[in-house]
């Protein structure tokens, strides 16, 4: 089916971009359960990027007809609210970045998508306290780079930039075991990358037509209980998330805070409301460093 041209991006077409992503990802949610080996083999980066995806859709609920301004600021505070596991506050970072990018632009235009993408990748990797390549962040990382090449060439389309944007996620993401040996050891691609690259082909399908099965309004907005993994593969048992609300709750402080306490360290949000997660053998010690408001969760990886 021929695909629809788009000059521009305003407030309903990513409304109906990222919940058409957002279904995408959550048909797909199962076999990115499966191919799940980092940072732990605990079988939830799929069910983790939808319950984030699905936050983010719920939110925009009812605001298809407003402005790219209103759209946007509704969409970061839901996903920061909603974000769960590794993967989901990654995307959480990359999608807040996006959204404060394009504040108050009523049509975003490809040069302006372009500076909006690179402030999101710099957001989400200094979201990181340690950065790795091989994952998520490489995907979104050189597909932005291939949107950026085709605007300074003079592509305006935005149905073209997708297209080449998944098409580099793609291979981006099958050079990943390549990068990261834990994924080539077990024959799998990196989760949380292919998520991404799942993500823009709905939002591809949107653009073509093509259907898009609605299921996202059939899952349970409440993550199950992680798959327990053998401990003697981990090196931390526990992952730890929380959220930080009031005028103490500060990312740069938090992350400072945290350091050395664990692993797989992200932490996001702005001034005066923070979500960290990290794996740890202390978590009532990380549970300690909140200084502020906060709602918890801590479950077992082994």
């Amino acid at each position: 089916m021929p695909r629809e041209r788009v000059d521009y991006i305003d407030g309903p077409c990513l409304a109906s971009a990222i919940r058409s992503g957002a279904e995408w990802v959550a048909s797909k949610r199962i076999h990115l359960n499966e191919i799940n080996v980092f940072p732990v083999p605990d079988g939830d980066t799929g069910t983790n990027l939808t319950l984030t995806l699905k936050a983010a859709a719920d939110a925009i609920r009812g605001l298809e007809d407003r402005s790219l301004g209103e759209v946007s600021a509704a969409l970061s505070h839901a996903v920061l609210l909603g974000a769960h596991g590794n993967a989901g506050i990654i995307l959480a970072q990359f999608i807040r970045g996006f959204a404060s990018e394009v504040q108050g632009t009523d049509r975003l235009y490809p040069k302006g998508f372009v500076e909006a993408l690179r402030g999101s990748v710099k957001g989400a990797y200094e979201a990181m306290a340690e950065p790795v390549e091989g994952t998520v962040l490489t995907v979104v990382r050189e597909s932005v780079d291939e949107v950026a090449r085709l605007v300074a060439a003079g592509e305006t389309d935005y149905a073209k930039l997708l297209e080449r944007m998944h098409a580099s996620a793609e291979e981006s993401l099958a050079r990943t075991p390549e990068l990261l040996p834990v994924l080539k050891e077990a024959g799998v691609v990196d989760a949380g990358g292919e998520g991404f690259v799942d993500l823009l082909e709905g939002m591809l399908r949107l653009i073509r037509g093509e259907e898009v099965e609605a299921i996202l309004d059939s899952i349970p907005a409440a993550a199950p209980s992680a798959p327990r993994v053998q401990q003697r593969d981990l090196k931390y048992r526990y992952c730890t998330e929380f959220m930080l609300e009031g005028p103490d709750a500060d990312v740069g402080d938090l992350k400072v805070k945290l350091a050395g306490m664990g692993g797989s360290l992200v932490v996001v949000g702005s001034l005066g409301l923070v979500r960290a997660h990290i794996h740890t053998n202390r978590p009532e010690a990380v549970q300690g460093r909140r200084h502020a408001g906060a709602a918890s969760g801590v479950h077992p990886l082994g």
